[in-house]
């Protein structure tokens, strides 16, 4: 095994900063049991949040929710940090975790992405670099 890349939140202090994905509402009496394993699986975050989340499709009156993230530290062994996008694409191409393939990961964020985010988004002009140089 070889871990690769992943998506990471890590902190900012620039209030136009945005993160785009999807937010689970969890079934109230599994909640503790899930954030137990949640807070299990990313005990290397040094913080834990509850930020808001705006639904592309709001189902209530609501126009946010609140919702718990991880936020990573910048430095240790696991954070792998900056470099030109050839060497982290060709870290993508070899590297393959408990999860699967690097690959795989970077496929579906960028199906993800284009699918379900879409227009509504800024193109992530990173994302796609990576990408294009993993599936030329």
């Amino acid at each position: 095994l070889q871990p690769g890349r992943v998506v990471t939140l890590i902190p900012s202090n620039d209030p136009e900063d945005k993160v785009w994905g999807v937010a689970y509402e969890l079934p109230e009496d599994q909640v503790d049991q899930i954030k137990d394993r949640l807070d299990e699986r990313e005990k290397r975050y040094q913080t834990n949040l509850n930020v808001p989340f705006y639904p592309k499709q709001i189902s209530s009156n609501k126009s946010s929710v609140l919702v718990h993230v991880y936020v990573a530290p910048t430095i240790g062994p696991l954070f792998l940090g900056e470099t030109d996008a050839v060497a982290m694409a060709e870290q993508i191409k070899s590297a393959r975790g408990p999860s699967g393939d690097n690959l795989d990961y970077l496929a579906k964020l960028f199906e993800f992405m284009r699918d379900e985010v879409g227009s509504d988004a800024e193109e992530d002009t990173h994302l796609t670099m990576l990408f294009r140089l993993c599936f030329p």
